[in-house]
């Protein structure tokens, strides 16, 4: 008989494993590369000038207040920042560590989380899935200097203790404070918790009775939420109607397409970004829900009201960031962990008995996309600013290109046929083999989406080498010729000015931007 001590052990080697897989998948190579993405080199722009200067109340980039971000995504991240910078050095250790910590962290509350809601094997499953799912780590996330996996970590444990204090009657004390660090962090994203539980207490009678509880506690941590952005609002209240103007701007329509018509775009835009960023799990997504949320989960009534907050935290994410204007492939990082969940539930499903005919056909279909997609694996380079800006214009599906439509349709029929008969002949002993066998073919697409990346871990971007050549020829007394020019397309603005911007004094023009020599103290900028 298994004793809780045996178990409790089982669960740490579990941990344990999934760490010694995630370290070198999130950390190696972490300082190889220049800046990728514009909002890593905002992010420790700004922490760099909070420890420079002493001021860590005003959020600064390269000498430019910005009040906007004061608001929406302060000020707990720049501390962080600035704290591992006044310890460590200003690196791209400290410039990335927090995202690669907060991504480990994310993987063990979502075994936590699956843990709670089924077996052992299947909250192995869950982790590894997220570990190797292509956006988690590359995509504005794990391996970059940037907010999401912050996000993504607190909105996986306020779910996991939302579902402890369904279950118990106790965790709310912790999922509050979620709800007050996600404030704090990127005050929109708590907005994600919020609707998913307000829907649950709608839909699911069960958790009606902690609605009073739910509702007080909010109320009171509440003021604690808010005071730093209720001190803003009294220090920059003069540039408060331009930060109120450009939060509506994000949130609302811009006119450029109907109501509804941006509604569908950008659904259509999230769905593409996931087909992209979480292939080739993303195409057992479907399914995997919808058996889960209208089918047999397992572990009795609570058991399946715990699946069905996942399901509604899933729907909340998607629903409010469709309603939000301003769209990026990012913003739906916090769904993963718990599709990743889904996907883990309906494989091990798959190892539970013979599969009905439903399920066969599902396997079939995800079997004949996988067979017939061009992952275009090795001409990927997420390091390159390129990549991330090519994703961020919505092309990011035509990465993924159908190699043919006959073999997709011939894999499909032929894989629906084959399970067939092996599980008509077979019955039960044919579902465990069938199960490891999909789990070891999606899995390894998926680690060699991962893995196939870190050959260029040691990619110098542009911008990054003009920065060297400059430096060079300081060194060595050569003159270069002004104007030097920066491509746009390969350097984002907030990578060129956390580059140049404190030396040079920069010119933006239709192809990016030019670098001058800055103006001695007090002569006039022409």
């Amino acid at each position: 008989m298994t004793t809780p001590a045996r178990e409790g052990a089982r669960d740490r080697g579990l941990v344990l494993l999934l760490v010694l897989l995630a370290l070198p998948i999130l950390v190696y190579g972490m300082a190889s590369h220049g800046v990728s993405t514009s909002d890593e080199a905002y992010y420790h722009g700004v922490a760099e000038h909070m420890v420079e200067s002493g001021d860590w109340f005003h959020v600064v980039f390269r000498g430019a207040h910005r009040p906007f971000d004061a608001f929406m995504n302060a000020p707990l991240q720049y501390w962080s920042r600035a704290g591992l910078i006044s310890v460590f050095g200003s690196s791209y250790y400290t410039m990335r560590a927090l995202s690669a910590l907060f991504a480990i962290a994310s993987l063990l509350v979502t075994v936590r989380l699956v843990r709670s809601l089924s077996d052992r094997h299947t909250a192995l499953l869950a982790g590894v899935i997220q570990l190797t799912t292509f956006q988690l780590v590359y995509m504005h996330s794990g391996r970059t200097g940037v907010l999401e996996p912050v996000v993504m970590f607190l909105v996986t444990l306020a779910a996991l203790s939302f579902i402890r204090v369904l279950e118990t009657g106790r965790g709310l004390v912790l999922h509050h404070v979620c709800l007050v660090l996600l404030l704090n962090v990127k005050a929109p994203t708590v907005a994600l918790p919020v609707l998913a539980e307000l829907a649950c207490f709608a839909l699911i009678p069960r958790s009606r009775p902690q609605l009073r509880r739910w509702l007080v506690l909010g109320l009171a941590v509440a003021p604690i939420g808010l005071l730093w952005h209720a001190v803003n609002v009294v220090v920059l209240w003069e540039q408060l109607p331009g930060v109120l103007e450009l939060m509506g701007q994000h949130a609302g329509d811009t006119g450029r397409e109907g109501f509804f018509a941006r509604r569908g775009s950008n659904l259509v835009y999230y769905a593409t970004a996931l087909l992209f960023g979480a292939f080739p799990y993303s195409l057992m997504y479907p399914f995997a829900m919808s058996a889960a949320l209208w089918g047999d989960a397992g572990g009795g009534a609570p058991k399946r009201d715990g699946w069905r907050v996942l399901g509604l935290y899933v729907a909340a994410i998607v629903v409010f960031f469709v309603f939000i204007d301003k769209r990026y492939h990012w913003y739906v990082i916090p769904a993963i962990p718990f599709l990743s969940a889904f996907v883990a539930l309906w494989l091990r499903n798959l190892a539970m008995g013979p599969p009905s005919r439903l399920a066969l056909a599902m396997l079939s279909l995800v079997l004949g996309a996988v067979a017939a997609i061009d992952v275009r694996m090795r001409e990927l380079n997420p390091f390159d600013p390129l990549f991330d800006l090519y994703v961020v214009s919505g092309r990011g599906g035509s990465m993924l290109e159908m190699r043919s439509w006959a073999l997709f349709a011939a894999v499909s029929i032929g894989a629906f046929i084959v399970l067939w008969l092996v599980s008509s002949r077979v019955g039960a002993r044919a579902a465990r083999p069938l199960a490891w066998s999909v789990m070891a073919l999606v899995v390894g697409v998926g680690a060699a989406r991962v893995l196939a990346p870190l050959d260029k871990v040691d990619f110098v971007t542009p911008a990054e080498a003009l920065r060297r050549e400059i430096d060079l020829a300081r060194e060595t007394g050569r003159e270069l010729d002004y104007p030097l020019r920066v491509p746009r397309g390969r350097a984002n603005a907030w990578g060129s000015r956390f580059y140049f911007a404190d030396d040079f004094r920069l010119v933006q023009d239709g192809a990016g931007y030019l670098i001058y020599p800055k103006e001695p103290e007090g002569e006039p900028v022409p």
